[in-house]
């Protein structure tokens, strides 16, 4: 049953990258700007990095009675970040589109965000070269 979840997300991701490549090409077509490229992924994975760390230190800071402004900041910081984007895309194109298609991105890139995250982690593994700790004083 696993292998049928898997290639069930494989077909989801690769519908959506399709997806994503015909919505890059009409919006090149219509105002020579594409929406979706490696650089706007990026600035996703930062965006939601941000409103997550952010999110779970403000929890973590009113559960302990914490300062909750570090969380907050942070959160802020990747509203500021979504906001800039959304402005960005609204002058690469009209008020309409531009506004539409900020949240399309927003939407569009959460599964990729979540894979690349994943991705990044197991990656620094990998190049950290952690070896297993043994204790010899026993």
């Amino acid at each position: 049953m696993i292998v049928l979840k898997i290639i069930g997300i494989i077909i989801f991701l690769a519908l959506l990258y399709l997806l994503i490549e015909k919505l890059n090409t009409y919006t090149y077509k219509k105002y020579s700007y594409k929406f979706f490229t490696e650089s706007t992924l990026g600035i996703y994975m930062v965006i939601y990095c941000g409103l997550y760390i952010g999110k779970e230190w403000y929890i973590s800071a009113l559960h302990s009675k914490g300062d909750i402004l570090n969380g907050i900041v942070i959160i802020v910081i990747a509203l500021l970040i979504f906001l800039f984007v959304l402005i960005s895309n609204i002058k690469k194109s009209n008020y309409l589109f531009g506004f539409f298609f900020t949240f399309v991105q927003a939407i569009l890139f959460i599964p990729f965000c979540i894979i690349g995250i994943f991705f990044i982690l197991i990656v620094a593994a990998f190049f950290a070269q952690a070896k297993p700790v043994y204790r010899i004083d026993d």
